[in-house]
């Protein structure tokens, strides 16, 4: 069993958030080595708004990607699905014309 200092655990929270939000290691690092600078949480906040901005509008550029990605998906669908309809109708009107021919 291991226990950890106050210090230890704050830290380690720091990672798994940072790591939640998916921010990459190196940033992890900076955040984790401002807490421990002499300016402390001053200099570590200022520092990870700057980052969470960044992060934010990754985020949001992201989000519209995969919102453009499924409205393309969603027209492509809809028109498979129209041509294999029209293709399905056509089959069943040759086939009505053939077993009406002499």
């Amino acid at each position: 069993m291991r226990v950890f200092r106050r210090r230890d655990r704050t830290r380690l929270q720091l990672i798994l958030r940072g790591k939640r939000l998916g921010f990459p290691l190196e940033e992890i690092r900076t955040i984790v080595d401002l807490y421990d600078d002499v300016h402390g949480q001053r200099a570590q906040l200022e520092y990870v708004l700057g980052q969470i901005g960044d992060r934010r509008a990754d985020l949001e550029q992201r989000l519209l990607d995969v919102q453009e990605a499924l409205r393309e998906l969603g027209e492509f669908e809809a028109r498979c699905r129209a041509e294999l309809a029209s293709d399905t109708a056509g089959q069943t009107s040759r086939r009505s014309a053939r077993s009406v021919s002499p």
